[in-house]
Formats: C-alpha cells, structure tokens, sequence
C-alpha cells in the first residue's frame, strides 16, 4: 500500500491483508434482511425451480462404527436416548465429489430415530469446513418429522420472516450401504443467524435433561420447567464478554417473564411471535411448542426475543377435528393453566393473556386463514413439493407416502369460522334500572375482543380509548364492564382485536374486559432533568443550547424529535442516544448542531415509522452502544429505518464502522466521513443513493456493502488501510465520477452487479480484486483510468470483468 510518508513493510502488508479478510468474514455474521413480497417469490421461485437432493456418503471406521451400535443398544434398553459430546466418534462425509472429516453421533432423544434401519446422526465438520453453508447439521429418517409437512412449514416461518433452520431431502449412504431418503436440518449456531439475515446474538433453549430422566423413571407430577436452566446454543461466542453480556440479559429477561415480574412487549418481538403462532395453528404444528423444542434469539439491535420455527410435527400429523380448539381461544385471566402446562403449555398460557400478542396473532391468523392465502401455498410451493414427493417415493420404506396441502391446512378454514364476532351471540348487552345511558356488557366470543364506540345506523361517538374484551371459557361467568352511554344511542360497536371488521349489536348483546395499560418501550423521565429539552405532547425539542446527557436516552415510538439549529448535545460517560421516533436535526451553514461523545457513546436509529433527516450536523468522537439491552458495532446505527444525510459530517469516531444502514433506506448528499479507526460506512441489506461523498484516513474499509443496493456519484476516497469500494452479494449497484488514491486497494467485489462510469485510481497497492461466484453478475468499469498501481487486476476467473471495453482474463 503506497502511503507516502506512512509506508508499510511488506510483513505488515501481509497482516493488514488477512486482517481486512477476518474483518470481512466477522461483518457477514450481522447480516439480516429486509422481507418483502417480491423477495418470498424470488425464494419460491429459486426453491421450486429446480430440486436435485444431494447424495451424502458417511465412512464410519469399524471401530467407531462399533461404538455407535454400543450407544443404540444402550438407548433400546433404557427407553431414550442420552447424548453427550463424549459419544462423538471421527468419520467422514462425502458429498460433491469431496471429502471432509467429520465427528458424528446419534441423535434424537426417542427411540422413532434409532428404530430400524435408519439412525438419526448430528454431524460436525472438523477444521472450520462446511457442506451447503452448515458446519454442524442433523440427518435423520424424514418420517420422522411427516416429510413434507415439516419442509412446507419451515418454508412458511421463513416467508413470513420467522427464523428456521435449513431443512431438506437427500440420498444417504452409510459406509457403502443405500439408507435411502433421508432430512438434514441446520443446527442453532451462528451459521444459523446468518442464514436468516440476522445480526449476531444468543440462541436460547430450556434444559430438558431432567425432563427426559422423568420420562424413563414416570414421576407424576413433574415440574421440570419451574426449575429447568436456560442455555445457551451458539456456544462458539461464549468467549466474546459483548456475547456473553447480551446472554444474561437475554436469560434475564426470559426468566422475568416466565416468572411474571415482565411484560410480554418488553422481552418479546410481538410482531414475529404473532406471525409464529398464527402460522403454527393453520396446520396445528404444536410439536414445536413442547419444552423441549422451544427456541428463542435475542436480537441485540431491538432487545427483544424472536422465536425460532422448529420441529413442527412428529411421527404422525395430527388427527385435528372441527372440535380442537385454536391457540387463544376461551383464554381469561383466571383461567387456571392447561393440563400439560409443564410440557410447554407454560407459553401457550402465558402467551395469549396478553392483548398485543393476541391482537397481533388474530391479524395474522385471518390473513393466514384466508382462501387467497392457502390458494397461494398451492400455486407457489406445488413445483417444489412435487419434485420432493417424487424423490421421497423413490425410497421403498415410502413407495406409498402422498401428501396434500388441503390436508395439512384442513383446520385453517374451521379456525377462520370462529376468529369473527357471531350476530347475535358474540355480545350481550344490558342496561341498568331500565336506562340505556349505563350498559352492563358482557363477553361470549371465541376470542379477545374491544368495543370502540356507540351510535345508531353508523358510529356517532368513538370512543376515546377501545375498551379491550377478554375471550369466554365455559367453565367461568362472563366478565363484565360499565359502559356510560349519555347520549342514549341504540347500538355498541365493536371487533376482535387485532382484526379490522366492525361489527354492531343493539344495546342488548356485547361482552366486555378490564382495560389493560400499553406499556410504551423508553423512559422520558430525563426531560425534566434538562431545561433546555422541552416536551408538547408528542413533540420533544432539543435546543437551541448546550446539552449534556448524563443517562442513555431511549425515547419510545410515537414521537417526533426536533434538534434546533446550534444546538451542542454531548454523550458524557456510558451514555447513548436510541429512538424508536424519527428526528428532524436540521441545522444551517452559520449554525450547524454537533453531536459528541466518546468510545462508550453511540447514536442508534431503530423501527423508526417515518422518515429522520440530519442536515447541517456534525457527528464526532462517538463509539458504540454496549448496554445490557442494546449493543451496536457502529458510531451512528440505522436499523429498519429511513434517514437522509445532507451537508454533514462524521469523524474521529471510535468504533468498527462509523456509519452502520442495516435493513434500511437512506438519500445521502453531501457526507464526509473522517479518522475512523474501522470501516467508513457499512451497508447491511440496505438501498439508497448517495451524491457527494468524501471518506479520508480510515483504517478497514471506506465503503462496505453486503447484499445491498446503491446508486453512487461524485465520490472520492483518500487514505484508506483497507479497501475503499468492497461490495460482496450486491446488485445493482451503480457508481459514477469516483476519485481513489493513497489506499490499499481500490475495489474488492465478490458476486456482486457492479457498473462503474468513470473512475481515476491512483497510487494503490491493488486495483481491482474480484472474485465472481454468481454467473449472472458482472463487473463493468468504463472511462476508468490506472496509474502508480501495482497490481491492477486480481480476477478469480473469467468472463464477468470489463475494463473499458476490453474483458479481462483471470490472474
């Protein structure tokens, strides 16, 4: 790398070289995703286009081999299988024409996966090696798990944005001998987060070790879970402390709940565990709520838990009726909890007592319920379900397997009948001592609903806050609310919470619960701390005056933040700066605002339902966000959010990225980004365009971009240790009129579109290094002009780089 008076030696060359490769490798862990509808048809498509199962051949030495039937036999006479690490014996795997050594064992708990001729393995590979992008996976008799039903589901979570593992079919051979189909399923690590576009965080289960003891020994009643330990899976970070910080807090806040001394909002992603849930029940693939499947990640950019899609179903689908009832369904506050509460019903009871999650479960169960929808699972998923029925049926052991979406989806359409008010039925209304203007209402629907507000033939007074209506249970009376009715209106509106239908009963008929207070996320306590911070409903000012922050400031959705014009905020101490509202910092040439702070300060942007813009602003000194809730690896964080840039500047901030877009929209003109000690801006699954940028004297990366979108012009890069244009898994990434020199290297792209009009590199260690894995993807460079570089081109193979006109060949 050419850096003037700032030369390196070519030993530290080399370091800098595998340091920006470790560093690039560690950036793909936080990779997440922004769902949307036309990306669930590019993975149905993808899916169904072509399904060729991959042949898998175990080689298990004699020996080991013998071991393994050892184990077998040891669980056919106790009744279960116990596993421990201590029972992994060395083979190997073949697959694709290779060989890899792996450390295998039996796997599975019950005896379904050692039965006959086909055993269950958790396979690991050695030395860091990986087949279909899994370190560690499980094989195991696709029976097990009712072939295509499970695949279909998991499909289903990861459309609808819900974590699950890689599952699929395959051909197994074992030490020579046809086993014939076989399932893989990825196991809990990181791998997995990456798969499903998530940033890095803990994979939480229940111990369940003491529950399969009392399964061999029959104890009756057996509580395991009031005292089962909460692990931790991903183990590979246990000696990370940021890992380990976000993992007590994570188990902190399970236990909390579970113990009753938290709220549901406050520990769960709400949106995701209604979505679960809902999916869950179309086809009641309940299996995976037993204790022993359950599985959580706590994303550390929103403090909240998701649940994790996993083993849906058993041996044998459930025989579901029109009499089985729905999740939720009759569910009161004192109602005492379910037969099998200590096998998982402790979150199926827990769960639908509170009114967002079961809001936020009907919203989803009536769209999942629909006929479009369930029509849709038909037409999108038919081409793939079939060519895996046909490979399953190859196998004699299921020459007779047949499979129907109907089928598996039968219990959706009686579901849909009840999630809607019934006339005459649903509400009971009564007046007291003959007068309509207080009405005694009272509940007899299905599931929670609220009443929002009073009329005639339309709604004539809406009611300030809708007053939320618990589900009936048989077995107790109904609840029952006053209602005042000044007006002596004739009819009470109402609809199940979380759907939009309304519905009216004539004041005879309604049903009614307690109003249950919306806890909001945040604290605006510090307002009064501050008199230069002022609150009118839901604006808060900053400014215009010095402020200092002694607190982290975390400011709930549902406002909108304005920074006034010369207004100084300072992050003193451990202190940070998140919103869950946009905010308006707009600033002017003579009167610009700053924001300050130190290594331990950090400003994040999260959730955010509108737009934020940053003009005029001066971000500087600022490091990362490490509070026991919130931990960003970035100055200034964007999550899920839409910001614009204009005439500002970042520098002199102490973190691994400056400028963090993840799962994010920006519009950037004119930035500036200095004296960063790690990347300059880094882009996560993010889209946006940029106009006027200048990055200076950064230690990693000027501009990193992993599977996102960017339109850029009008750049310069100067100074940089790393690379100053990296895009790996990009498309359509467009830049125009860059400036590159004094850097290490110019461009680094990995299977990624990239079209570059006009380019001046000058005196860098590498102009191009490009590596093209996606044969659709090209690199085109035109108007580009080298000098003082000393390797041009590094190119991985041919016939996807063009350098003004002219292809280059691989070097």
């Amino acid at each position: 790398m050419k850096l003037k008076e700032r030369q390196r030696s070519s030993g530290i060359l080399v370091k800098l070289f595998i340091a920006v490769i470790l560093i690039g490798l560690l950036a793909s862990l936080v990779l997440f995703s922004k769902s949307s509808s036309s990306a669930v048809t590019s993975i149905t498509k993808d899916i169904a286009a072509d399904f060729t199962p991959d042949k898998l051949e175990l080689q298990i030495p004699e020996a080991n081999f013998r071991q393994i039937k050892k184990k077998r036999k040891e669980a056919l006479e106790r009744g279960l299988l116990f596993s421990s690490a201590e029972d992994m014996v060395d083979g190997t795997l073949r697959a694709n024409n290779e060989t890899k050594p792996i450390r295998l064992r039996l796997k599975g708990d019950l005896l379904d996966h050692i039965q006959g001729e086909k055993w269950s393995y958790r396979i690991q590979l050695k030395n860091d090696q990986q087949w279909n992008q899994m370190q560690t996976f499980s094989i195991h008799n696709s029976g097990a798990r009712s072939h295509l039903a499970e695949w279909l589901m998991l499909q289903l979570f990861r459309q609808e944005g819900i974590i699950t593992p890689n599952y699929d079919f395959i051909q197994l051979e074992e030490n020579g001998v046809d086993k014939g189909v076989y399932a893989y399923e990825q196991f809990f690590d990181n791998n997995l987060l990456i798969q499903n576009k998530r940033p890095i965080g803990p994979i939480l289960k229940h111990a369940d070790d003491a529950y399969w003891e009392n399964v061999q020994k029959g104890i009756t009643p057996f509580y395991w879970t009031h005292m089962a330990e909460i692990e931790l899976m991903n183990t590979e970070n246990k000696n990370n402390p940021s890992f380990i910080k976000s993992f007590q807090q994570a188990k902190s806040k399970l236990q909390a709940y579970l113990d009753g001394q938290a709220k549901l909002s406050d520990v769960f992603d709400v949106e995701k565990l209604g979505k679960y849930y809902a999916l869950m029940e179309i086809s009641h693939a309940y299996h995976a709520q037993q204790m022993t499947n359950i599985r959580f990640y706590f994303n550390p950019l929103t403090a909240k838990l998701e649940p994790i899609g996993f083993d849906c179903f058993g041996t044998t689908l459930p025989n579901v009726t029109k009499d089985w009832s729905s999740a939720g369904e009759g569910q009161i506050q004192y109602n005492k909890p379910p037969n099998d509460y200590p096998n998982g019903g402790v979150y199926m009871y827990k769960l639908f007592l509170d009114n967002e999650m079961t809001a936020s479960y009907l919203k989803h169960l009536q769209d999942y319920t629909s006929e479009h929808f369930l029509n849709k699972i038909k037409h999108d998923w038919s081409a793939a379900l079939e060519q895996r029925l046909a490979f399953i049926q190859s196998d004699e052991a299921y020459a007779d397997y047949s499979f129907a979406v109907d089928d598996l989806f039968k219990k959706a359409k009686w579901t849909r009948e009840k999630i809607l008010p019934l006339p005459e039925y649903s509400l009971n209304v009564q007046v007291q001592e003959g007068s309509r203007k207080q009405l005694v209402c009272s509940s007899y629907h299905y599931f929670p609903m609220e009443v929002i507000g009073l009329g005639n033939e339309e709604v004539l007074q809406t009611l300030e806050t809708p007053v939320f209506l618990d589900a009936y249970h048989p077995d107790h009376n109904p609840d029952s609310e006053v209602i005042q009715n000044p007006n002596n209106y004739r009819r009470v509106y109402f609809k199940t919470i979380g759907i939009d239908s309304i519905f009216s009963e004539e004041i005879n008929r309604l049903s009614l619960v307690p109003i249950k207070p919306k806890i909001q996320q945040g604290d605006l306590s510090f307002v009064d701390e501050h008199e230069c911070i002022n609150i009118n409903g839901s604006a808060i000012k900053f400014g215009p005056c010095p402020i200092s922050l002694e607190q982290t400031v975390i400011i709930p959705k549902g406002y909108l933040i304005s920074v006034e014009p010369g207004t100084v905020i300072e992050l003193m101490s451990n202190a940070n700066f998140i919103s869950f509202s946009p905010i308006m910092a707009t600033g002017t040439e003579t009167e610009n605002i700053q924001i300050s702070g130190t290594k331990n300060n950090g400003l994040m942007l999260s959730q955010i339902k509108g737009k934020s813009q940053f003009n005029h602003t001066i971000l500087t000194g600022l490091g990362q966000i490490n509070e026991a809730e919130y931990q960003t690896s970035a100055a200034i964080t964007i999550y899920d959010s839409e910001v614009e840039f204009t005439k500002s500047k970042v520098f002199n901030c102490e973190s691994n990225n400056a400028l963090t877009f993840q799962n994010a929209d920006f519009n950037i003109n004119d930035l500036s980004i200095e004296d960063s000690p790690g990347n300059g801006i880094t882009l996560e699954y993010s889209y946006g365009e940029i106009d006027q940028l200048a990055i200076a004297d950064v230690n990693k990366d000027g501009l990193l971009l992993n599977n996102s979108s960017l339109q850029l012009k009008n750049a310069t890069f100067d100074f940089i240790k790393g690379t100053a244009f990296h895009s790996n898994g990009s498309g359509s990434t467009d830049l125009t009129s860059i400036e590159i020199k004094d850097c290490y290297r110019a461009f680094k792209l990995s299977n990624s579109s990239v079209s570059v009009d006009g380019v001046n590199i000058q005196d860098v260690e590498e102009g191009v290094f490009a590596s093209q894995q996606n044969e659709s993807a090209e690199i085109v460079f035109t108007n580009g002009n080298m000098s003082d570089v000393q390797f041009p081109y590094l190119i991985g193979s041919d016939d996807f780089l063009y350098w003004n006109g002219r292809k280059k060949k691989a070097q």
